[in-house]
């Protein structure tokens, strides 16, 4: 799955209101900030949803899940699944991390089905107390064997 390849791409993507409504606003400050040009970001997706991955190096990233109200159920785990297998597979992940606020119960759930599991909890000045949740390479290859490499 090919990523976005420069910020006037990602422009163009997040023009669409409703999809820029559904960006957590620390991910809205960074993609004002020019995501495009933060070194070892990937972004992968289209109007229909994309996962935005930032490189904490030695194969490990800080992913965020960007879906706008029209992409929800199979459509949605599907397309987070390839989002996921491209990273592990194309950009040689071995860990995603991420957080969730505690009342997003349906990002919760979906993180679950992923396969992430929590791993604490942290209070985020943007949305609150958040769960963090971790996601490895192996767990992913388990919970997914058809959808990997």
């Amino acid at each position: 799955m090919p990523s976005l390849e420069t910020q006037a791409q990602l422009a163009a993507l997040l023009e669409v209101p409703e999809l820029m409504r559904a960006h957590a606003p620390a991910i809205a400050r960074r993609i004002a900030a020019g995501i495009m040009a933060t070194p070892g970001v990937v972004v992968l997706g289209d109007i229909d949803g994309m996962c935005v991955f930032y490189t904490e190096g030695n194969g490990s990233y800080d992913g965020h899940y960007l879906f706008p109200p029209w992409t929800r159920g199979t459509v949605l785990l599907r397309r987070a699944r390839m989002f996921l297998c491209a990273m592990f597979r194309d950009y040689a992940a071995v860990v995603i991390r991420g957080e969730t606020p505690k009342t997003n119960l349906a990002a919760r759930r979906i993180n679950r089905v992923l396969g992430f599991v929590p791993a604490g909890e942290v209070v985020n000045p943007d949305t609150g107390l958040c769960i963090k949740y971790i996601l490895t390479k192996e767990a992913f290859l388990q919970k997914h064997p058809l959808t990997t490499m």
